[in-house]
């Protein structure tokens, strides 16, 4: 069991050795409430954790996938039918752009099979990393029928080859929304409410129990699917090399970790990682390539300068100052982008005698003429910004940060006197009768 540690670090852990190494002690209180924190997803996602873990669990949760083909599947109102084949649609990133495009949400998976009477039944599927971010309404049969109705050639595509490996060769391969659309209205097809694949640990298992005190109308077991999983699930993903370190920084045995356990110290591990990516990185790209990253190097060298009371505090401490170079680097894209956007353009254009609308005139310059102005004169801005760099570093690199924006605050007047003539030129080609850009 993992409790809280009121006692301080030694306490701690003498009670850990007084356990056999059998629980663990950290100030957050359980590894199964920490992974779902506020404080602690916010620190992992320095370090691009929630996506990491999400499409990792796409990809293991996919592999499980082939095992429900045969098997009894039931809807949260009590209706079931047996599963006769399944496609995923969330790795089809031209058919989920396709769907975005139309104003369509596509399910990451579609279930299809046939019920107790025979009839063709489709059911949509999600995959949850963590069940807290789930909605009903993600599961709802609304939104697939909505795709099937507005669903454009490629989702059409799957959704045939999906039917015809469920054996319904009465929809053909040819016009199949159309054909399952009239066999849904004529109650020979049905849609189910879908459900979560989720996997199968305590988190999840936890959620589920709270939520069932706690909210009305909240998801329940019924609407979800639990997969197998075990801790090869972090093998490999960013920021897990630096887990084994923080576990030692709270007395954690290396064969303790349980799942959640495991989530926990790969969720700073990543905020860590995020962490010095982004203190090592350049202001702007132009000042170099992003250097290669030994997070446990870093990390080592971090706790021998200032050891540390627990592995949270470390990714605490570092994030603290992750933000400070986060708001440098935003400082630096600022000075070094152009100034001919938004109300300083349309001054000049002004001034210039145009009027900026989307209705011809004269005097009139449309919108998207303007942006496409306004790019060219970026593209400019960058290349000049580009040979200013290289000439200031053929001097030597800079110090630090603050000398790196000291040169963007004292270069930028001249580049905004530069973009305001080049904007002005080309205005003054336009009048001539050249030809607008394209």
């Amino acid at each position: 069991m993992v409790v809280i540690a009121p006692m301080g670090r030694k306490a701690a852990l003498t009670s850990l050795r007084d356990t056999g190494g059998r629980g663990a002690v950290i100030p957050t209180g359980s590894y199964v409430s920490a992974v779902t924190s506020r404080e602690v997803r916010d620190l992992a996602d320095l370090g691009n954790a929630s996506r990491a873990l999400g499409a990792r669990w796409e990809e293991v949760g996919g592999q499980a996938l082939v095992a429900l083909i045969g098997q009894e599947q039931r809807a949260p109102s009590g209706e079931s039918f047996r599963c006769q084949a399944v496609v995923r649609l969330d790795g089809q990133a031209a058919l989920l752009t396709e769907s975005s495009g139309r104003g369509l949400k596509s399910p990451d998976c579609l279930f299809a099979g046939r019920d107790r009477l025979g009839r063709l039944v489709l059911q949509p599927g999600d995959f949850k990393f963590t069940l807290d971010v789930a909605t009903r309404d993600q599961i709802d049969p609304a939104p697939l029928r909505a795709l099937i109705e507005g669903g454009g050639p490629l989702f059409n595509a799957a959704l045939a080859t999906l039917l015809a490996e469920a054996g319904a060769a009465e929809l053909g391969r040819e016009n199949v929304a159309v054909r399952l659309l009239a066999a849904l209205d004529a109650g020979q097809a049905r849609l189910l409410p879908g459900f979560f694949l989720a996997p199968d640990e305590p988190v999840n298992r936890l959620f589920l129990r709270q939520a069932a005190r706690r909210r009305r109308g909240g998801i329940t077991e019924a609407d979800v699917r639990f997969l197998p999983v075990d801790l090869r699930f972090f093998d490999g993903l960013p920021g897990a090399e630096v887990a084994p370190l923080l576990r030692e920084v709270d007395g954690v045995p290396a064969t303790a970790p349980d799942f959640p356990c495991a989530t926990y110290y790969f969720q700073l591990g990543a905020a860590v990682r995020g962490a010095f990516s982004l203190l090592l990185r350049p202001l702007l790209p132009l000042l170099g390539p992003e250097p290669e990253i030994d997070a446990p190097q870093r990390l080592r060298g971090a706790l021998a300068r200032r050891p540390a009371m627990w592995a949270i505090d470390v990714a605490r401490d570092l994030a603290a100052l992750a933000m400070q170079r986060r708001e440098r680097i935003r400082l630096a894209h600022r000075l070094a982008g152009s100034s001919m956007r938004g109300r300083p353009a349309y001054e000049v254009v002004e001034a210039a005698g145009y009027t900026i609308a989307d209705e011809p005139g004269p005097a009139v310059i449309g919108k998207a003429e303007l942006r496409l102005l306004l790019d060219r004169v970026e593209a400019i801005h960058s290349a000049v910004l580009a040979e200013l760099i290289n000439e200031r570093l053929a001097a030597g690199p800079f110090a630090n940060d603050q000398a790196v924006l000291a040169w963007l605050q004292a270069v930028r007047p001249a580049l905004e006197e530069r973009d305001r003539a080049e904007l002005l030129r080309l205005l003054a080609e336009r009048a001539a009768g050249a030809p607008a850009p394209e």
